[in-house]
């Protein structure tokens, strides 16, 4: 009975998205203004806000609230789905809308590797999946229909030198921002040319930062830059870091960074390595300590060795003392709006049991209680877990436990089988967050894939 409650409102919901095509409604799920995309985000264990609620990926036993394998069985094998939390109706389901799918063979759209295995988004109601080999855009309805195939064209990739490239592949890292995806593309073989300069025989490499409009559905060419070697993680070494509605931050293997300009493509380019030696003869910076990040918009990068953490300026090299809010923002942890105000999970000033928050307009501060239900719950240290766009869902356990409680051995024949226990989550709105104490709970029954207030 359960289960049929569950489809009942699935086929309602796709009823709803056909009127939403057809008519003049807004579309159910679409991409969040001002909210950054990253590529750990589009192919990771975490989620996508979106306007209506937040895409997931989840393996079947967390969505079905089944007890599963961690470790010491070699022939055990999830399978993963991406998931849909329908913020209206509280309802959490595989992304599949046929009644009759058990959503455990390849069939199911849930499933279907070009979401499971690359990056993807949601805008207008449409599925977006990007894949790297020849940078190749595919569109699909919500129900999993192939809407159409957009491929990177060759012609837009022109070298330093005029030449239009013979070779490219994309992409080390993959960022979505208002709608527009930036694609890392290298107009050259890695492992290849690492070989080649290895031998004397050297050449330009030739990068370009490549963008996809998702409203148009074509591609166009930010910038073309060089980088200086081919020995960066056999090309997987570019990242976006940072993106404005002015500038997109690259670095490259954490040597080279550049500051670009989204109005024209013209960029400021950064040798960081020079910077380091500079600060190593002066002392500031001692042997063993390294860039561990850069952020090429803010100008500044982070130098660790150890515990302490170093922050210098990429034009004095001169250490800098970042505030709270600029920390937050570089670690773009846990961001949300909330009645069109930005805040920033503050995990450095984190408290036993408190999480703190930051909110952007004027810094102020915000503690919130991880205990709720009168003590008797409190959430888990992996929160948050999945962001939607009004609230989040997280994992929860009773008081007083925590992931090692969670476990137990299962001993099969001559082998120990470490079981990890069903998830429990929990749905929290914003707007309950950020009064401090966690008021309002919504529990999910994996049963029926429905969040329901009230003690579970």
């Amino acid at each position: 009975m359960k289960r049929f409650v569950c489809i009942v409102l699935l086929v309602s919901m796709l009823c709803s998205l056909c009127a939403c095509v057809n008519g003049d409604a807004e579309y159910k799920y679409d991409v969040l203004d001002g909210v950054t995309y990253n590529s750990r985000e589009l192919r990771g264990m975490t989620s996508l806000p979106v306007r209506g609620g937040c895409f997931a990926m989840m393996s079947r036993e967390w969505l079905w609230g089944e007890d599963y394998p961690r470790m010491g069985d070699v022939n055990y094998c999830t399978s993963y789905h991406v998931t849909v939390f329908d913020e209206e109706n509280k309802l959490l389901y595989p992304l599949c809308y046929d009644p009759a799918c058990n959503h455990s063979g390849e069939g199911c759209f849930s499933t279907k590797n070009e979401l499971l295995a690359y990056p993807f988004f949601v805008v207008e109601d449409k599925i977006i999946s990007i894949m790297p080999s020849n940078v190749t855009v595919s569109v699909y309805s919500l129900d999993g229909i192939l809407q159409n195939t957009v491929a990177l064209p060759e012609e837009l990739l022109v070298n330093k030198d005029g030449s239009v490239t013979d070779y490219y592949f994309g992409f080390s890292d993959v960022l979505v921002y208002n709608g527009r995806v930036y694609i890392d593309v290298a107009g050259y073989d890695a492992q290849m040319q690492t070989y080649y300069w290895q031998m004397g025989e050297t050449c330009e490499l030739n990068r370009w930062v490549v963008v996809f409009d998702a409203e148009k559905m074509e591609f166009s060419v930010l910038c073309n830059y060089l980088v200086p070697d081919p020995y960066g993680g056999h090309g997987a070494a570019v990242s976006f870091p940072e993106i404005t509605d002015e500038y997109l931050g690259v670095e490259y293997d954490k040597r080279v960074s550049y500051c670009v300009d989204l109005a024209d493509g013209s960029y400021t380019e950064r040798d960081l390595m020079i910077s380091v030696d500079t600060l190593m003869e002066s002392g500031v910076v001692t042997e063993g300590e390294c860039i561990y990040d850069v952020y090429p918009v803010s100008g500044i990068m982070l130098i660790m060795g150890g515990t302490e953490r170093k922050y210098f300026s990429l034009d004095t090299m001169e250490r800098v003392y970042p505030s709270a809010l600029l920390l937050c923002k570089l670690s773009s942890s846990g961001e949300f709006f909330y009645n069109g105000k930005l805040y920033y999970r503050d995990e450095l000033f984190d408290k036993e049991n408190v999480y703190c928050f930051i909110r952007e307009s004027d810094e102020k501060t915000f503690e919130v209680s991880t205990v709720f239900e009168g003590g008797k719950y409190w959430l888990s240290n992996s929160w948050p877990y999945y962001q939607s766009e009004n609230g989040l869902i997280s994992r929860y356990t009773d008081a007083g436990i925590d992931e090692r409680d969670n476990v137990y051995t299962v001993t099969d024949g001559t082998e120990e089988i470490i079981y990890h226990r069903a998830h429990k989550y929990v749905y929290v709105t914003y707007k309950d967050i950020l009064d401090g104490q966690i008021d309002e709970p919504w529990y999910f029954d994996p049963e029926t894939g429905l969040f329901e207030t009230g003690d579970p």
